[in-house]
């Protein structure tokens, strides 16, 4: 089976057709954004939508962002072009992982005989934090 465009898939079912208007609007928003950023910048950014009167782009990552929030004039006056009631753009940064919670700590899991190793290790040095904390080791999570 051929790959069809969004526009024919849109096209081809009558529920569908309504948001035609919407799809031509985002690809024109997309041209007139991408003609005025440079070509690195315009790699690493993406409009993804427009509501009333803020077109929404979101940026790779937040120095990307910091520089399209430097081209913003310019951004409003070509997305004006399209849809002239905008009045604002609005830059994120697209998050690429979902927000880690709280994990538990990692803890080190030792065979019986690394941590022998380090238990006498422990055991030849002279009282010192060095000598507590190779001793704590030796005892952490022994299998």
């Amino acid at each position: 089976m051929r790959p069809r465009s969004i526009a024919a898939v849109l096209h081809s079912a009558p529920e569908l057709e309504r948001f035609m208007p919407l799809v031509d609007r985002l690809v024109a928003l997309r041209a007139a954004v991408r003609d005025v950023m440079p070509r690195e910048l315009g790699d690493c950014a993406s409009v993804v939508g427009a509501k009333q009167d803020t077109v929404s782009i979101l940026a790779d990552n937040s120095a990307v962002a910091a520089k399209l929030r430097m081209y913003e004039p310019a951004l409003i006056r070509a997305c004006r072009r399209v849809m002239p009631q905008v009045a604002a753009v609005r830059v994120r940064v697209r998050s690429t992982a979902p927000p880690a919670g709280r994990r538990a700590a990692k803890q080190a899991m030792l065979n019986a005989a690394p941590a022998a190793a380090l238990a006498a290790l422990a055991e030849s040095l002279p009282p010192s934090p060095l000598q507590d904390a190779i001793a704590s080791l030796s005892r952490k999570g022994t299998r």
